[in-house]
């Protein structure tokens, strides 16, 4: 945050407040910090813990400090520690090493470098919350990592000489903790490398920015669960879910951090105090996204070869994310999908997540599979997931539904195709090599959520897990639920979908006053994702199936209300090991049940009607579907 945020930076890395919030442990002899000279400038640090007992997020302005409308972050029992492996310890005192130097090129132009190091440690937070809500907490996490970072720029911030910049930072064997309600998550072997050689970084009145011709983009990381441990932050007994992550380079990338938080009025100019973030990039050679299992055979996918839709500059362009502590009511106002304005105010103090105009114009066309001890397999497959334009309007706050440690959150997202076919919405499973393609062309969706929350559930903790996990809950008495969807079925050519082949429209509306999803982790010994969900649509929602040629003549089974449910659902990357034919294959698995048999409430479609004859109504008392849907190998 640059020019009026200046203040708001000097709160953040100080965490100075009135109070003495920020309390530092008295060091002794041997902890103090070496500072010695030869060529440049080196200060080494060694402690065995820094706490502080609060530090505070606040991006208002001292105007509205003075006058208590501000709204601010509390980050509580803030701890940095010396740390063994796997979250044992405390280990040995901790040692942050920081180089400093200064010099010239040949021709006299002044060059900073600047190198940091630091042994492994652990940063840790006890609780996170806003300022009006101190008895409920967002949760608690840790990171423990060792690592470096390093800079090397004409000047400090100087973008005078283009392409000058080496910025490096890497991340060995980190592990980061969530925990809430005595569960966590963990995202474990966590490998960093990122960076570039040869870019810009430089700073104006609006911002600092980034942009380098290709940046190293290199995450790998395993998630996993541990469910109700008897000692927080630590891998023991952690179930493994999946493996993920990225490796190579983005190409033609371009990163703006600015000053000025969520908007008033409609009006983008006139931001409040917060930070908002631009970015873009395309993706080299070399990229590819990796998703697989964590345990087990650890048989993984890699998605590589990633092309642009035809004219798309970017494959990812995000020109607005915002971040912003806020104030109940004080949101960005509506989002207009589809001509018609849809919004969810505030209702409390919260952080806003704000997003607009996002969109994603990239696919990969080919993906390979290891699957030891099979030989690795490559594969002309593409699956795509263009976004046109992507808006959202999120809000999170502290506390469960029947915890005090929980995220209550609302959201609003919807998704357009804003025209030509090289700029919209597609989700598609192709062959690349045949060069063809079926799903959903031209997609549009809304999602909303009023008065839900995120939570981390336990069974018991006796160690099966059998339904623990991430909970998504929206069954308060005003949540609410919706979701619409318009597209075209069919497919075509992925080069050039403007003239795709037309099965069918699809337009729906799910309606919901509760929702209740559970993903929980595969059990010892096992690879399965398993999920549940149910809900009670209420009588706005409706199916409707018609001819492209013909809109106005379509099969609708509309009033839909009553009970349904999934029950028994797995995501499954099976191994060859699992399989008879050795062929592994991705694996999707539900119960799908209806009416009082997913819960008390009979399933209604009041309106069964063929365009604009009714010809009915059903009403479905019970009942249970059972599907399995498979990809694997075509033999």
């Amino acid at each position: 945050m640059i020019g009026r945020n200046a203040h708001s930076i000097a709160l953040l890395l100080l965490a100075l407040q009135p109070g003495a919030a920020l309390a530092l442990q008295a060091m002794s002899e041997t902890d103090m910090s070496a500072v010695t000279g030869q060529d440049g400038l080196s200060a080494v640090l060694s402690s065995s813990s820094i706490t502080a007992a609060t530090m505070r997020l606040d991006v208002d302005s001292a105007e509205a400090v003075l006058a208590g409308s501000n709204a601010y972050l509390d980050f509580d029992n803030v701890t940095l520690t010396g740390v063994g492996a796997d979250g044992v310890g405390p280990g040995a005192a901790f040692t942050l090493t920081t180089g400093l130097d200064a010099g010239a090129n040949a021709s006299g132009d002044p060059y900073l470098a600047l190198d940091a190091a630091w042994s492994r440690s652990r940063f840790q937070v006890g609780a996170v919350h806003h300022e009006n809500q101190t008895t409920n907490s967002i949760g608690s996490f840790a990171f423990d990592s060792s690592g470096s970072l390093s800079l090397f720029n004409q000047g400090i911030l100087n973008g005078a000489a283009a392409n000058n910049a080496n910025l490096r930072l890497n991340i060995t064997d980190g592990i980061w903790w969530y925990r809430q309600s005595g569960s966590e998550f963990v995202w474990d072997n966590m490998n960093i490398d990122v960076g570039f050689d040869g870019g810009t970084l430089e700073a104006d009145a609006s911002g600092i920015k980034l942009s380098a011709a290709r940046f190293d983009y290199n995450i790998l990381f395993d998630v996993g669960f541990r469910e109700n441990p008897g000692t927080a932050f630590q891998t023991a007994g952690a179930l493994p879910i999946l493996r993920y992550g990225w490796e190579g380079g983005l190409t033609d990338f371009e990163l703006s951090i600015n000053g000025g938080g969520v908007w008033y009025g409609g009006d983008i100019n006139n931001r409040s105090e917060g930070i908002n973030i631009s970015f873009r990039n395309n993706y080299d050679t070399d990229f590819a996204w990796i998703i697989g299992d964590a345990g087990g055979n650890e048989t993984q996918l890699k998605f590589t070869d990633w092309v642009n839709l035809p004219g798309a500059a970017y494959a990812l362009n995000v020109p607005n994310l915002t971040l912003d502590v806020i104030n109940a009511n004080q949101g960005p106002g509506a989002i207009n999908y589809l001509g018609t304005n849809y919004n969810i105010a505030p209702e409390n103090n919260a952080l806003a997540v704000i997003l607009r105009d996002v969109s994603f114009l990239s696919y990969n066309t080919r993906v390979t599979l290891i699957d030891n001890p099979f030989p690795t397999r490559d594969y002309g497959w593409a699956l795509i997931y263009t976004l046109g334009d992507l808006d959202a309007n999120i809000y999170l706050y502290p506390g469960g539904l029947s915890s005090s440690e929980g995220i209550k959150f609302d959201a609003l997202v919807a998704l357009q195709s804003p025209g030509a076919w090289n700029a919209n919405s597609h989700f598609l499973i192709a062959d690349s090599d045949a060069g063809v393609g079926i799903g959903f062309v031209n997609t549009d969706f809304l999602v909303s959520i009023d008065n839900a929350y995120l939570e981390l559930v336990t069974d018991g903790g006796n160690g099966t897990c059998g339904n623990c996990g991430l909970r998504l809950n929206a069954t308060a008495a005003n949540s609410d639920f919706r979701w619409e969807l318009q597209a075209l079925f069919g497919g075509g050519t992925i080069a050039d979908l403007s003239d795709p082949v037309k099965i069918s429209d699809l337009d729906l509306v799910l309606h919901a006053d509760t929702l209740d999803l559970l993903f929980s982790p595969p059990e010892a010994g096992d690879t399965r994702i398993r999920f549940d969900w149910s809900a009670r649509l209420v009588n706005d929602s409706y199916i409707s199936l018609s001819e492209p040629s013909r809109p106005d003549v379509d099969f609708r089974l509309g009033a839909i209300s009553g009970d349904i449910a999934a029950r028994n659902g797995v995501i499954d990357l099976r191994s060859g090991n699992e399989t008879a034919d050795n062929l592994p294959r991705l694996v999707f698995e539900q119960d799908l049940q209806f009416g009082i048999t997913a819960g008390t409430a009979p399933l209604r479609i009041d309106d069964l009607s063929l365009g604009s004859n009714n010809i009915g109504a059903l009403a479905i008392p019970g009942g249970q579907w059972r599907g399995v849907f498979a990809l694997k190998e075509q033999l």
